[in-house]
């Protein structure tokens, strides 16, 4: 019996594949990953041009993030330890 994460995997690539997108992996370094995506998006729209407009808030850097999940550790730690 497969699980349900696995059956939406394999929904969700079908799907992709339906549409004629490859799945492809690449390294690229954090500084330029934002041009990446918005470039992947843009190749995108030119095929299908998006349904609705997608509000996106501001995004945080791999630092911010990364600075971020140590304080929320940190205060968890706390926590546990009262």
């Amino acid at each position: 019996m497969k699980s349900k994460i696995t059956e939406r995997v394999e929904q969700f690539r079908k799907r992709q594949e339906d549409r004629g997108i490859v799945r492809t992996e690449v390294y690229v370094h954090a500084d330029d990953q934002a041009a990446v995506k918005a470039f992947a998006r843009q190749l995108n729209e030119k095929r299908e041009p998006p349904k609705e407009p997608v509000e996106t808030g501001p995004t945080e850097s791999v630092e911010e993030r990364l600075k971020r999940q140590a304080e929320e550790a940190r205060q968890k730690f706390r926590k546990a330890m009262k």
